[in-house]
């Protein structure tokens, strides 16, 4: 990754901003006190979006081409670009982005369907696809980033699984404060993890790592919808002391498509007292994987889950046989802990 060069400046909010070596764009604005919406910092989430000027068409290309990972064409062509992600040389003008593109949604269900994860269903007046992502705002400085269950037409809402986390600000808020009648604002959906119809007669291999399953069901409930003849496998871990949120759901899709195989793979027996192992989980699903997909050539692969563990699968699935642009990739994680200086 292209580093700041020592002599790299940002101009934001009427602030010129000296950079320190190897230090983000988001970095600097943090360290001088500006209030920059943020979360993975890793460029997943996209909540440290800002948008730039004909300064940024000055940075070299590696510089702009890490800034605008996973951004949309009109993001790209708007000078948007992910502040975690910039290291810019020389001077670069920073503003943030216009919230008015954003969704206002109504919320009109509000339901646990497991232990941990909210259903979340939404009224939003727009287009999306299942499988892509939205930033959820709980307020002007944090959001978070959740896959879309739904398709516009047949359900006509907008549904978010929502996982709860002891130290996400956003998922707690989701579970404990919001409710139906709520008016709720989103950033416009993107993302590349959706069902392509020209894939309808290839093979499909469908891997969801922990909560990975959202972004998979949505997806998978497309590819049925439109006919798909190829064959569809998922693989999904079950963790010693629960089955995963959406069994009964997808166990019942498989018994009504012959197309359709779903392997719930049991992770290894550990103690009552002891907590789930993302880790542990994911090498029993690679495991899975390897033993009854030793080729993978001429297969569409989507990757879902914490991005460590999408990457050895990245790797697995690639040394099998899938070429690169055949394997779709949604990753997640947990958001960085932002500690804001005082107003």
């Amino acid at each position: 990754m292209t580093k700041t060069s020592p002599l790299a400046v940002v101009h934001f909010q009427d602030q010129t901003a000296e950079m320190q070596c190897e230090e983000s764009v988001l970095e600097t604005l943090l360290r001088v006190g500006h209030k920059v919406p943020n979360s993975c910092r890793v460029g997943l989430c996209q909540s440290c979006l800002l948008k730039s000027d004909e300064s940024f068409l000055k940075q070299d290309h590696l510089v702009r081409e890490n800034a605008q990972q996973g951004l949309s064409d009109q993001q790209i062509q708007s000078h948007h670009f992910l502040s975690c992600c910039c290291y810019p040389e020389g001077e670069l003008f920073a503003e943030k982005p216009d919230r008015n593109m954003d969704w206002l949604v109504e919320v009109t269900g509000h339901e646990l369907i497991s232990p941990t994860v909210l259903e979340l269903r939404m009224k939003a007046e727009g287009r999306w696809q299942p499988g892509q992502h939205v930033l959820l705002w709980k307020d002007d400085l944090n959001a978070r980033s959740y896959s879309i269950v739904s398709h516009p037409d047949r359900d006509g809402e907008l549904v978010l699984h929502i996982a709860l986390h002891q130290r996400g600000v956003v998922s707690r808020w989701c579970h404990a404060e919001v409710k139906v009648g709520d008016r709720l604002r989103l950033t416009e959906p993107s993302g590349y993890c959706v069902y392509d119809v020209q894939d309808s007669d290839r093979s499909l291999l469908m891997v969801a790592v922990g909560t990975g399953l959202a972004p998979v069901y949505g997806v998978l409930q497309e590819a049925l919808a439109q006919g798909h003849s190829g064959n569809i496998d998922v693989y999904l871990c079950a963790s010693p002391h629960a089955e995963p949120y959406l069994c009964e759901q997808l166990l019942g899709l498989a018994a009504h498509h012959g197309q359709l195989q779903v392997n719930i793979v049991q992770a290894a027996p550990v103690q009552a007292a002891t907590p789930p192992n993302p880790a542990s989980e994911a090498q029993t699903l690679m495991d899975a994987v390897k033993k009854h997909h030793s080729s993978l050539r001429g297969a569409k692969v989507y990757l879902c889950g914490e991005g460590a563990m999408i990457n050895d699968f990245k790797k697995l699935c690639f040394f099998a046989g899938a070429s690169r642009h055949d394997i779709v990739v949604e990753e997640f994680v947990l958001a960085a802990q932002t500690n804001y200086p005082s107003s």
